[in-house]
């Protein structure tokens, strides 16, 4: 009789740890899955955030190669030719700065010069448009505006 109550005592002993072993698996799925969960999240934000990161460089980048054409058309009717201010000078060009390309324009305004520079960097389009007062000795800028689009 005493053997078997030990029998039944050890196979209720198993019985209860292999109920105990099932929530101690069960648990830990449980826990790493709201690991792994969290984990993704974490991943895919940090992801997100670095494109967004380099979208806005891209932006920066299409607006400085945008003013840095723009001051180059300035210093074109800046630079005097034969004693001259270039305020005559009409035209336009294309730009290479590093990896990025900008082009401008110089047209005649009234009794002024508007620029007109844009860039585009990675389908970042930035422009901008300057006038310039050409009627004194000295070249005053009367305006500088990003623009959508020139007119």
């Amino acid at each position: 009789m005493r053997f078997q109550v030990q029998i039944k005592m050890i196979t209720d002993l198993a019985k209860n740890n292999k109920t105990g072993g099932f929530v101690v698996l069960a648990t830990v799925l449980m826990v790493s899955a709201v690991v792994v969960m969290i984990g993704s999240g974490v991943l895919l934000r940090s992801i997100s955030s670095s494109n967004n990161s380099l979208a806005e460089e891209q932006s920066v980048h299409s607006t400085v190669s945008a003013n840095s054409c723009a001051e180059y058309a300035m210093l074109q009717l800046s630079t005097t030719t034969g004693g001259l201010p270039g305020w005559s000078y009409v035209g336009g060009q294309s730009l290479s700065l590093g990896s990025d390309t900008c082009s401008y324009s110089v047209v005649n305004a009234d009794s002024a010069k508007s620029v007109k520079a844009s860039s585009t960097v990675s389908g970042f389009v930035h422009k901008i448009q300057v006038v310039v007062a050409t009627s004194t000795p000295t070249m005053s800028i009367s305006s500088w505006k990003d623009v959508a689009d020139f007119y």
